[in-house]
């Protein structure tokens, strides 16, 4: 279900364009911005994200059965400590360029206009891992709040793939008065 969310939200396939989500189109919205002008970081990260899930390397279920094969069970980090302090020390006097810039504004730019991503690997992991952690708890709010408006006491024998598919639609979905039926009749 997760990876199905964030493949819908944020990648897409081939028949259907990525929603990118409330919070990414409300961005995308207030900053006049057309989907092409998109850091490519968004999907690529998108695209790591559902790779480590399709791994599950933190699930239980999935650990070695033997304990000679658990003792060499690792993971690939996303950061080396030493990398990030030794760009560090480049990095914060190519920022003060930036300083009247909003965060999001500066990284966005800072991204699609210079070489940063690929000099400074280890610091761009950083940036976006920092660009796509939400800094509230709203949207998470919102989605409990809409997932009890769905399943209400007089739907409670409902399954989660269900509870799923309608939360996913209310929360991404366009406006029901928008909503073009028979272009989703077509689909299926």
């Amino acid at each position: 279900m997760t990876i199905d969310a964030i493949q819908a939200q944020f990648i897409g396939n081939n028949k259907v364009l990525p929603t990118y989500g409330s919070n990414l189109l409300e961005y995308i919205t207030n900053n006049n911005l057309s989907i092409d002008e998109l850091p490519i970081f968004i999907s690529d990260f998108a695209q790591a994200t559902i790779e480590c899930l399709d791994n599950r390397i933190f699930d239980p279920e999935q650990l070695p059965k033997l304990d000679s094969d658990l003792a060499n069970y690792e993971f690939k980090p996303l950061l080396n400590n030493r990398t990030l302090i030794n760009e560090w020390g480049i990095v914060k006097f190519f920022l003060k360029n930036y300083r009247s810039i909003k965060f999001v504004d500066a990284w966005n730019l800072i991204f699609s206009k210079t070489s940063f991503l690929y000099d400074f690997p280890a610091t761009s992991t950083l940036i976006q891992i920092a660009l796509i952690i939400p800094v509230t708890n709203a949207a998470v709010e919102r989605v409990f709040s809409r997932q009890n408006l769905i399943k209400t006491h007089l739907r409670n024998q409902m399954n989660i793939n269900t509870l799923n598919d309608y939360l996913m639609i209310a929360l991404n979905g366009p406006p029901i008065e928008l909503f073009d039926f028979e272009k989703a009749f077509d689909y299926c």
